[in-house]
């Protein structure tokens, strides 16, 4: 079993989608998820996406 994408999880002011530097990575964002307390958690799948964020 493989996995290729990435996963992000942050506390931004708005959606976390939106913020600067999430469009860099991942050809297509697949969940969206809230964790509560402001905390929310993306996944990509993208065998192309880079080790490390910009």
């Amino acid at each position: 079993m493989a996995y290729w994408g990435t996963v992000v999880v942050a506390r931004p002011t708005g959606l976390l989608v939106d913020q600067d530097g999430m469009s860099g990575f991942g050809h297509q964002h697949h969940w969206l998820r809230d964790l509560g307390d402001g905390w929310q958690l993306a996944e990509t799948s993208g065998w192309k996406d880079p080790p490390d964020l910009p």
